[in-house]
C-alpha cells in the first residue's frame, strides 16, 4: 500500500494535535491542583524532616511518603533544597486554614 504525501501529512497533523491536547490537559490539571495546597519558603537550617515535624498534624502521611510527595510535586530532590526555595506541601489550604481559625478562636 502506497502512502501519499497528503495522507502522510494528515497522519502527522493528527499526531501533533493529539500530543498538543494531551500536553494541554496534563498541564492544566496539575496547575489546578497546586493552588489547592499550601506552600512555604524554606529558611536557613530547614530540612524536610523539620517541615514534616512542623506540619505533621495537618497531613496523614508517613515521613517517607511526605518527602516523596514533595519531591514529585515540586520536581526537586531533598538533598538539593536551599534557603529561599518555595515548596508545595501535601496539605490542603482549606484544611489548614480551618485549623488555624480553630486554634485562633481557642476551639
Amino acid at each position: 500500500m502506497k502512502l501519499s504525501l497528503q495522507g502522510l501529512t494528515y497522519y502527522i497533523l493528527f499526531f501533533i494535535l493529539v500530543m498538543g491536547f494531551t500536553f494541554a490537559l496534563t498541564t492544566n490539571a496539575s496547575g489546578e491542583n497546586e493552588i489547592n495546597y499550601i506552600s512555604i519558603t524554606l529558611s536557613e537550617g530547614d530540612s524536610l524532616w523539620k517541615v514534616n515535624e512542623a506540619f505533621k498534624e495537618y497531613h496523614q502521611l508517613e515521613f517517607f511518603e511526605f518527602v516523596s510527595w514533595i519531591e514529585n510535586k515540586n520536581k526537586v530532590r531533598s538533598e538539593s533544597l536551599k534557603p529561599g526555595d518555595q515548596l508545595i506541601l501535601p496539605i490542603k489550604k482549606e484544611h489548614y486554614s480551618k485549623n488555624l481559625t480553630a486554634i485562633a478562636s481557642g476551639e
